[in-house]
């Protein structure tokens, strides 16, 4: 595929004296194309995992197995040496590129400084990207994109953000993560620039913000609240888009978080969908408006009679690795439940794995959840299933307070003597059905997060 770019985009890097522009990287990519294909001998179709390190040398890494046709297995460099081994085995892999101590499995270290080749910039459309899941509701997979379909969803999620050559978007997510991966290409088809935190230097993502001033970001939501508790000492005046996926977002962070001046964009995806098939645009981003915004060119949805979301276009997976199904073409359910309103913009009811059966009732967690993060004082909100021998299952809400903004301080006329699980109790009771009611409100320190920033929903 020629791209529509002279070359691959520019790195913004860290210097003393502010962000420094590194030359675009394509006669790099070049060499390091030369050095898989030459010295360690790999030719198109081949199989190999690399350690995803949101680094220069590790980019442009990708984007040399992506020009080679390689099946390239991205790995978490967060996780364990056993859990390394697992994948790297289940894909079939070959090598590994990058800092991998697995015993019985060659790995390469990835040159930091090659020489420059001078040839035509390109990729391999028929390149297979293979992601494990983050698994927050459930076993983990290896979900398998060609790189065609990635292009796809990036070429369309650019027209929604807005973003164009001279741009620049700060890599903020895993690049195992399918959300973080797809930044690269997004900058790449319109030769914007990407910022490359220092893992070395600046640490918190408000101090890489305030250092690359960036016009695009994304987020999940934990990553939107760092945002806005930080709002003071940032300038969000050249911010054109921050775009929020992962987890639900509730309406308080949504609307706090435009009050500071940060263009929020819901969007909705999956790893299975390459990252985005739904979101909101510049112009009609709207902190009151729940919905997830309209569907990327050319992705079909229907509701089905359960209420689940499913989805067809170019976006879609070709499968899970060890599965026989295709869903390359076919239509492919979500596990989310939601609904389409007649401007065709989506809003999600929870995930269909998340329900819990109470009395023979259905009960949405994410349902309790939204009401409860409204409430002042909560932080963030979890609803989980507990047995109970009358009802079956009951469920209990999990709260975690927000000390900057903590409720006993400032409690307001209307309640000024109640508890925080006091007034959670009531709000959930003055917006719910009886049998939706938790059982039981139980306030917690700490919540577990995914790598990928989102809420573990299994812990």
């Amino acid at each position: 595929m020629k791209l529509p770019v002279k070359d691959t985009p520019e790195f913004l890097v860290q210097s003393q004296d502010g962000p420094a522009v590194r030359n675009r990287c394509g006669k790099r990519v070049n060499a390091r194309v030369l050095w898989l294909s030459e010295s360690l001998d790999l030719k198109k179709g081949d199989k190999v995992a690399l350690v995803a390190a949101s680094d220069q040398p590790t980019i442009e890494t990708i984007f040399a197995c992506l020009k080679l046709g390689l099946e390239l297995l991205l790995l978490p460099e967060a996780a364990s040496p056993e859990e390394l081994e697992v994948l790297v085995q289940k894909a079939k892999s070959i090598l590994v590129l990058g800092s991998a101590p697995m015993l019985g499995i060659p790995s390469h270290q990835i040159p930091t400084k090659p020489e420059k080749v001078e040839q035509e910039f390109s990729l391999d459309l028929e390149s297979k990207v293979l992601f494990p899941t983050s698994g927050s509701s459930g076993p983990s997979k290896i979900v398998i994109h060609k790189l065609s379909s990635l292009l796809e969803v990036a070429q369309a999620s650019n027209q929604v953000t807005g973003l164009a050559s001279g741009d620049n978007w700060l890599l903020t997510l895993p690049l195992n993560h399918v959300g973080g991966f797809s930044v690269l290409l997004r900058v790449v088809l319109v030769g914007a620039k990407l910022s490359i935190p220092d893992r070395q230097g600046l640490s918190s993502l408000s101090d890489n913000f305030s250092f690359f001033s960036p016009s695009h970001i994304s987020l999940v939501p934990v990553m939107l609240r760092k945002l806005v508790d930080s709002a003071i000492k940032l300038n969000f005046s050249v911010l054109k888009a921050a775009l929020v996926s992962g987890d639900a977002l509730s309406p308080n962070l949504s609307s706090t978080a435009v009050e500071a001046g940060i263009p929020v964009l819901t969007s909705y995806g999956s790893t299975e969908l390459g990252s985005t098939a739904f979101s909101n645009t510049i112009d009609d981003a709207d902190p009151a408006n729940s919905s997830y915004g309209n569907p990327l060119a050319g992705i079909e949805i229907k509701i089905l009679e359960s209420g689940e979301i499913a989805l067809r276009g170019p976006n879609l997976f070709l499968g899970y690795l060890g599965e026989a199904a295709d869903y390359s073409s076919e239509w492919f359910t979500t596990g989310d439940l939601g609904e389409i309103d007649s401007d065709r913009r989506l809003s999600i009811r929870g995930r269909k794995s998340r329900i819990i059966i109470s009395g023979g009732e259905n009960v949405h967690p994410e349902e309790i959840e939204s009401i409860a993060r409204q409430v002042k004082g909560v932080k963030e909100a979890i609803v989980i299933a507990e047995s109970d021998e009358k009802w079956g299952q009951r469920p209990v809400l999990l709260v975690r307070v927000d000390s900057t903004r903590g409720f006993a301080s400032e409690p307001d006329s209307e309640s000024a003597h109640e508890t925080l699980e006091q007034r959670l109790l009531r709000k959930l009771k003055e917006g719910l059905s009886g049998f939706k009611v938790p059982a039981t409100v139980k306030i917690v320190e700490e919540f577990k997060y995914l790598p990928s920033g989102k809420l573990d929903y299994r812990s």
